[in-house]
């Protein structure tokens, strides 16, 4: 920036001044987006456990902060824990388990990214409770996918990466061009269940190609 080059931000956005324009998903807004989902399909009298990723990153704490506000709506919502499995799915099937044994009152694992999902979903597996536990997650890798067709997954927030590109490309080249472009763009979150999953414009979210 310091040498006049425009500097565009995609999805995950730094502390920064010297960028024009970040493109991405708003955490925040995400984690109430889940929050308010899972309350609408699984009601609002539940025991919850928060199965986050890394512990003080800046999308870890919005997507937590977004689904504490959510809840915080409904007084039958009761969070009993939040987990820290550093993005990766083994240590998050290993948290699963211990808390499924240590708090059984649990009804749902609610889960802030792609490697919390699959790997508490693999934790509720392994431990043979698929009837007993309700997951709510974020993003859609085929594991994912096909967790949610079978049942295993409730719900999923998916984030919308292919604005993500587009946008991304077409607001540097404005920028090239002395076009002003905006601070912030948010582009998204959108719940996938199983009744919506083959709708021809979540198809596009969950197979971009």
């Amino acid at each position: 920036k310091g040498q006049g080059v425009p500097v565009v931000i995609i999805d995950s956005n730094i502390n920064s001044g010297k960028m024009n324009g970040f493109i991405g998903t708003d955490n925040v807004d995400a984690g109430r987006v889940l929050g308010d989902a899972m309350a609408d399909a699984l009601g609002t009298e539940l025991n919850i456990v928060i199965v986050s990723f890394v512990k003080g990153a800046a999308s870890s704490n919005e997507r937590e902060q977004g689904v504490k506000e959510s809840v915080s709506k409904y007084t039958g919502i009761n969070i009993i824990d939040t987990l820290f499995c550093n993005s990766d799915e083994a240590i998050a099937a290993e948290l699963t388990k211990d808390m499924i044994e240590s708090h059984p009152e649990t009804d749902v694992f609610v889960c802030l990214n792609a490697y919390a999902t699959v790997g508490t979903a693999r934790g509720i597996i392994d431990a043979g409770r698929e009837s007993e536990y309700k997951i709510v997650g974020f993003d859609s890798t085929p594991e994912e996918i096909t967790y949610l067709e079978n049942g295993i997954i409730e719900l999923m927030v998916v984030q919308n990466p292919f604005s993500m590109g587009y946008l991304g490309v077409k607001y540097a080249i404005d920028a090239i061009n002395g076009i002003r472009i905006p601070e912030n763009t948010n582009t998204g979150a959108v719940v996938i269940t199983r009744e919506n999953m083959y709708a021809p414009e979540n198809q596009k979210l969950l197979f971009p190609f």
